[in-house]
């Protein structure tokens, strides 16, 4: 599937810098870093660059959100909810970790088939990054159909999900049976990702903004951090 609207870095990157989310940035960790791969907010190691080091990409995706003015953008599975202190207009939704004094979760809840089915068409505006991949890859799809059906009509949603945690949580007689009692190789298995994002789009008439598609077969790095290498940007039809 050809991406719709790549994300082209040195164009958007000139004009980010003049806004005050990205001053906030700087002062909150030092460098910003604008590589395509990274999605996520996440620290380096400050003896790796001399300083506390974050991703920058994903406010690309984030502002095309806030494009239809929406009053409150709602962050599933927000972890330690860290766009709201940029984004006042986020709410974030996550499970309760009583643990942890630093979770800042505005309402604890689970995304799972019980919370679909009690928020159909309840959110203006959506995103959830890497928290819905951990499902076997014969159900990344419906993840996908699941979230489309909390947005309320005229409004956006944004999934940044990684390719690689599906695979991983597919037992391997399940890809077998799916490519023909073989193990599949990384071009076989992209396109079988490629292919059930256009069947997502086929069947919920969602309306493709952004969709990016990134190379991640046999990253060294996986287990690192996640890095959001399948980006959809989608905005809901009106009467849908």
């Amino acid at each position: 599937m050809k991406n719709l609207n790549e994300y082209n870095k040195d164009a958007w990157i000139s004009e980010f810098k003049k806004t005050d989310i990205f001053n906030r940035l700087e002062n909150n960790f030092g460098r910003v870093l604008f590589e395509k791969r990274n999605t996520c907010i996440f620290t380096t190691p400050r003896e790796q660059y001399g300083t506390v080091v974050t991703s920058g990409t994903i406010f690309y995706y984030l502002e095309k959100l806030f494009e239809t003015n929406p009053k409150h953008v709602y962050d599933i599975g927000c972890g330690w909810n860290l766009f709201q202190k940029y984004y006042p207009q986020i709410i974030g939704i996550g499970a309760e970790n009583p643990r942890s004094n630093e979770f800042h979760a505005d309402i604890h809840d689970y995304f799972d088939l019980d919370f679909v089915k009690g928020h159909e068409k309840y959110f203006e505006s959506a995103f959830s990054i890497n928290a819905l991949h951990f499902v076997p890859i014969t159900e990344m799809k419906q993840r996908y159909i699941d979230f489309f059906k909390i947005i309320k009509p005229e409004g956006r949603g944004f999934l940044a999900t990684n390719a690689q945690r599906f695979i991983d949580a597919t037992s391997s007689d399940t890809l077998k049976s799916i490519f023909n009692s073989q193990i599949p190789n990384a071009i076989q298995l992209e396109n079988y990702i490629r292919q059930e994002i256009r069947s997502f789009f086929a069947e919920t008439s969602a309306i493709p903004i952004i969709i990016d598609i990134l190379d991640f077969s046999y990253s060294e790095n996986r287990d690192e951090f996640l890095d959001g290498n399948i980006r959809i940007l989608f905005e809901k039809p009106e009467n849908t």
